[in-house]
């Protein structure tokens, strides 16, 4: 049964992409015939194919991009908000690309109007679709293994994800009985603490049992990642590159960044101009706060941000941490910091070349020798330039703790790619204005695991939510 409903999303996938690169062209149709000819199609109909290409194609990336094409794993709030912003992303991209047009004659307002079309229209099909997957997605049971502390927090995320197709069946730590209790589980998660020759058991349970496996990865696990095959005689190994990005990649990561930052202090300079005025007219102050940070090969650089704290902020208090209630915080700076106002001065650090556009987030020399005092690795995320954005910052949180974001760094530098890169930035668009989520979804992980067995199965509990 739960093979069939699989199967039965996977096809309704593929027609949902199909209405929707439809849904795109006809309201694209409909406003050119109704606002500014009804024979537009056949007056100009060269203009329709270009915008219409166009527009498929942005769909097809920004759609792709922020997950609405897999509707089945996103919340109904969090799939309104991604239409959303995508189609104001498309007729935004658009708009500017008709700008370098001198044969589209016809008023840019056009793209306004299109906006709400499509989020009327496309919006309907978004509310049936998320409907339709939710209800064919099949609900599958889970087992957790590992210790109590790391089964605890994978639990606590698993909740603020609120995926209602997520049963956790089973905890537990006892691996000599774990092969009975995996047949009656759809999906197995293995925490880091588990020990590897453990690992290679479960591994094995859940091949010989067709079982979905995730392992939450050490810093091992990871830089096996994009390892290369290679032979010793007749030998297979496996060759693991280095924490660092080649030469070539690096040139035409410096390429990509000179471009980008460029063209967004171009457009953002108006913007920046007001917030400069803004933050000397409010204490007189400094409008830019400058601070020592490390970059690649533990170069140290000065790190451009609007000011969003008291002067002389530290020179009581030493290096600290912002907390989200600091009372150092000036009221303008919680502004420009819930919206990220306060980072664009960091795009004049990317055209000096001591930043990039995406990286690992630059930090202090003091708190990157007191990260390394509990995880070594952490020096590692100082191979390649420091950045504005990263895939830590798309894919944690704020809350995220040191070793996760340390893991994503990691998992960038190994796989990096300048789609990669393309990808995390339009991912940073849509995270940008989003606020924290807030914690404390589970008060009481303690009441939580009151009626669960983790030491064994025998008397297991059963969480069901």
């Amino acid at each position: 049964m739960k093979e069939f409903k699989a199967n039965k999303i996977n096809v309704f996938k593929y027609l949902d992409v199909i209405a929707y690169v439809f849904l795109i062209n006809f309201t694209l149709y409909l406003v050119l015939n109704t606002q500014i000819s009804f024979n537009f199609f056949a007056q100009r109909s060269n203009i329709y194919l270009w915008l219409s290409t166009i527009m498929t194609l942005l769909e097809i990336i920004f759609f792709n991009t922020y997950g609405l094409f897999s509707l089945h794993k996103k919340s109904f709030k969090d799939s309104i908000y991604s239409l959303g912003l995508s189609i104001i992303l498309i007729n935004f991209s658009t708009w500017f690309i008709s700008l370098l047009d001198r044969s589209f004659i016809y008023p840019r307002n056009i793209f306004l109007i299109l906006v709400i079309y499509q989020f009327l229209i496309l919006g309907a099909w978004t509310i049936f679709s998320w409907k339709v997957q939710k209800k064919l997605s099949p609900i599958k049971n889970l087992m957790i293994i590992g210790e109590r502390e790391e089964v605890e927090n994978i639990i606590d995320k698993l909740l603020r994800q609120r995926n209602k197709n997520i049963n956790i069946k089973y905890i537990c730590n006892n691996i000599e009985i774990l092969e009975d209790y995996i047949e009656k589980v759809d999906e197995v998660v293995v925490c880091s603490d588990i020990l590897d020759e453990y690992k290679d058991l479960i591994i094995n349970h859940c091949i010989n049992h067709n079982k979905e496996l995730y392992i939450v990865p050490e810093i091992y696990d990871i830089a096996m990642t994009s390892s290369r095959l290679e032979e010793f005689d007749d030998m297979p190994v496996l060759k693991i590159s280095s924490f660092n990005i080649s030469f070539g990649k690096r040139v035409l990561k410096r390429l990509f960044d000179i471009i980008i930052s460029s063209i967004c202090i171009i457009i953002l300079s108006p913007i920046m101009l007001v917030v400069a005025i803004m933050i000397k007219s409010h204490d007189k102050g400094s409008i830019l706060y400058k601070q020592k940070r490390v970059t690649n090969r533990d170069r140290e650089f000065e790190l451009y941000k609007f000011r969003t704290m008291i002067v002389d902020a530290e020179k009581m208090t030493g290096p600290v941490l912002a907390t989200d209630k600091d009372p150092r915080i000036t009221p303008l700076g919680r502004v420009l910091r819930s919206t990220r106002l306060d980072e664009l001065p960091q795009f004049l650090n990317v055209l000096k070349g001591d930043m990039s556009i995406v990286g690992p987030r630059p930090e202090r020399d003091y708190f990157i020798k007191e990260f390394t005092k509990e995880i070594p690795e952490f020096r590692y995320r100082t191979a390649v330039k420091a950045g504005i954005t990263g895939l830590a910052q798309v894919l944690g949180k704020y809350t995220t703790t040191p070793e996760d974001k340390l893991k994503y760094d990691l998992l960038y530098i190994k796989n990096y790619s300048l789609l990669l890169d393309l990808k995390i930035l339009i991912q940073t668009v849509k995270v940008i204005f989003i606020k924290e989520s807030s914690q404390g979804v589970v008060k009481d992980k303690g009441k939580l695991f009151k009626e669960l067995d983790v030491e064994g199965l025998e008397n297991s509990g059963i969480v069901k939510f």
